[in-house]
């Protein structure tokens, strides 16, 4: 669980050049933090000028550099504005939206909330998929996203802080003892029959060919 306590103030560079673009705090660790920007831009397409300057690179294949450069306690926002103010005199493009020291690191919302924010995300994908043209859509974004070399790298390393913390290590190493590996293995043998098999293993051929042809058209 990450200390609430201590906030890290941190830049995002341009991969390119190394050039700062964004100044932010978090109390999380920073690759968790890189995450959520990249998934907040890409899959969430939030609007921002951070956000667009995320998806251009999405664009390039490339994810931005992140780096702690200060820490703090309760003065965290007098830090980040400092180092807003210079970086801004410094002449960076940044793509902060205000001076900072708004939020509250390593806040979560209610569960109330949370539940509220998801009925209506279902809600407005539910009007989406109800016409053949927002289907298609979806899964056409879908597809790209999950394709695209950003996605990956977002979703590997979100998988491996997940599964680097202690409650999931101790959790795991519960569940998984003989009588679970044999009730998984039995299932497993009864799912990926062999026609299941070749019949993903055409799919992928296809999806990749598929790829193959749109790169050289």
């Amino acid at each position: 669980m990450a200390d609430v306590s201590i906030t890290r103030i941190y830049v995002l560079r341009d991969p390119r050049d190394g050039e700062v673009r964004y100044v932010g705090k978090t109390a999380y660790p920073l690759n968790i933090r890189r995450s959520c920007h990249i998934s907040h831009a890409i899959v969430g397409k939030k609007r921002t000028h951070c956000a667009a300057w995320l998806r251009s690179l999405h664009a390039l294949g490339l994810v931005p550099l992140i780096e702690q450069i200060d820490s703090a306690t309760e003065e965290w926002a007098a830090c980040e504005q400092k180092w807003i103010s210079y970086y801004q005199a410094a002449g960076a493009r940044l793509t902060n939206h205000t001076r900072g020291g708004e939020g509250v690191p390593g806040f979560k919302q209610s569960a109330e909330t949370i539940k509220k924010r998801a009925i209506k995300h279902s809600k407005t994908m539910s009007a989406v998929a109800s016409t053949p043209e927002g289907r298609a859509e979806l899964a056409s974004h879908f597809a790209s996203t999950m394709a695209s070399p950003t996605w990956r790298a977002w979703q590997s390393e979100r998988v491996k802080a997940h599964n680097a913390t202690p409650e999931w290590k101790a959790a795991n190493a519960a569940y998984w003892n003989e009588e679970s590996r044999m009730i998984a293995a039995e299932r497993a043998r009864v799912q990926w029959t062999p026609e299941r098999r070749a019949a993903i293993k055409e799919t992928w051929k296809r999806k990749m060919q598929a790829q193959k042809d749109q790169q050289i058209g």
